[in-house]
C-alpha cells in the first residue's frame, strides 16, 4: 500500500487499486504515525471566581471561533474569533460573570467541541 497526504492534510492510502481518503485533515504524531486532526478544549480552574485559563490545542492553523454560552444557548462573550497558528494556546477568560453554569465553545475546521465550566463567587 501506499500512503500520502495532500496539501490540505487529507491522507490518501492506495491498496490493491483502491484509493481512499480521510474525512478530515491529518496531524503526524510524534512517533511518525498520522493521526486525526482534532481541537482540544480544557479551562482551569474549575470552578472558577474570578480568572479562568482556555487552553486550546489546535492541530493545524485555521480559523477558530471560541464563544462562553449559558446554559439556556446565550452569547455571553466571545473570547476569541479569528486565524489561530497549530500548536497550544492559552486564552484569557474574565470570569465577571454572574455565578452559574457556562460552556465554552470553539470552532475551528469544521469541528465543534464543548467544555462546561462554573463560576462561583
Amino acid at each position: 500500500f501506499v500512503l500520502a497526504i495532500d496539501e490540505q492534510d487529507y491522507l490518501y492510502i492506495v491498496d490493491d487499486g483502491a484509493l481512499v481518503r480521510s474525512t478530515r485533515p491529518v496531524t503526524v504524531s510524534a512517533e511518525g504515525q498520522p493521526t486525526t486532526a482534532q481541537l482540544a478544549l480544557s479551562i482551569a480552574p474549575n470552578p472558577a471566581r474570578l480568572n479562568a485559563v482556555l487552553s486550546l490545542t489546535v492541530p493545524i492553523a485555521q480559523h477558530v471561533r471560541i464563544d462562553v454560552v449559558d446554559q439556556l444557548g446565550r452569547l455571553v462573550t466571545t473570547v476569541h474569533n479569528g486565524a489561530l497558528a497549530a500548536g497550544r494556546h492559552s486564552l484569557h477568560v474574565d470570569t465577571g460573570l454572574p455565578a452559574g453554569a457556562y460552556v465554552a465553545r470553539a470552532n475551528g475546521g469544521g469541528e465543534v467541541i464543548t467544555k462546561r465550566f462554573t463560576v462561583i463567587r
